[in-house]
């Protein structure tokens, strides 16, 4: 691996840049971390992997809003570990009744 793809600063600015590469990068190298700390909270090895996948779309969907105060690892945790929303219930016909 090349120096720069070894420095968590340079892959988040580079993906801040559109470098969907650097993103990957970052991606394959915590997602092992995300996937663990989803299963301890949810002890389902799906739902796991579903909030690992929703935690990586939102910190690539905010990725320009990352303003490295931090590590990426530490907002991408905080991201994992509220996991992701709640599915909200179909309403059905009994519901309309009174």
């Amino acid at each position: 691996m090349p120096a720069q793809l070894d420095n968590e600063a340079v892959l988040v600015r580079s993906a801040q840049t559109g470098c969907n590469e650097s993103f990957g990068v970052l991606v394959t190298r915590y997602e092992q971390r995300i996937y663990r700390l989803n299963y301890a909270i949810m002890k389902n090895a799906e739902d796991a992997e579903e909030a690992m996948q929703a935690a990586f779309v939102k910190a690539f969907r905010h990725i320009d809003q990352f303003r490295r105060q931090s590590r990426f690892t530490t907002r991408l945790t905080r991201i994992a570990g509220t996991g992701p929303p709640a599915p909200r219930p179909l309403m059905g016909p009994q519901q309309f009744r009174g």
